[in-house]
């Protein structure tokens, strides 16, 4: 069987449920069609959705910074501590899967 783990900071839909652009989707979608053993790990935002998709293993994390990207005084700062803490925690979770 072959696997692949998708890291990624996207939501598979970037509005909702199949709103927004399907080439993240339907990617996903044909490798598992293919039949591979597909792993996806990315944050959870509010604004976009990552719907259940059987044989979809799919781990979320929290992101703790990204609320704070919007303000323009400490938007810097959160860009960056956002993609840290993004990237150790794709790199855990990836090390468990």
């Amino acid at each position: 069987m072959k696997n692949i783990i998708f890291l990624s900071y996207l939501n598979l839909w970037s509005l909702q449920n199949k709103k927004g652009a399907p080439s993240f989707y339907k990617t996903i979608q044909a490798y598992i069609n293919d039949g591979w053993n597909v792993t996806l790990i990315n944050p959870s935002y509010k604004n976009g959705e990552t719907p259940y998709i059987e044989k979809l293993i799919n781990y979320t994390f929290k992101p703790f910074f990204y609320p704070y990207v919007k303000y323009r005084k400490i938007g810097f700062i959160a860009r960056i501590l956002h993609a840290l803490q993004g990237n150790i925690k794709m790199h855990i979770l990836a090390k468990k899967a």
